[in-house]
């Protein structure tokens, strides 16, 4: 997990239902020679399940 709570705080987002969202990897840079295709895949949030949501919500 994360060293401490405002690195948490950074990377992910809690829903007003509960849900735990992260961005997706591969954002940062050399975004110029990617094709549209993998542009649009990188784009947004996805939803975090499972165990380490347990955790997330525990320590947020």
């Amino acid at each position: 997990m994360m060293a401490n709570l405002k690195a948490m705080r950074k990377r992910f987002k809690i829903t007003k239902k509960g849900k735990v969202l992260k961005r997706k990897a591969g954002q940062s840079h050399g975004l110029s020679q990617a094709k549209k295709k993998s542009l649009s895949r990188k784009k947004g949030f996805f939803q975090v399940k499972g165990y380490l949501e347990k955790k997330i919500k525990k320590k947020i």
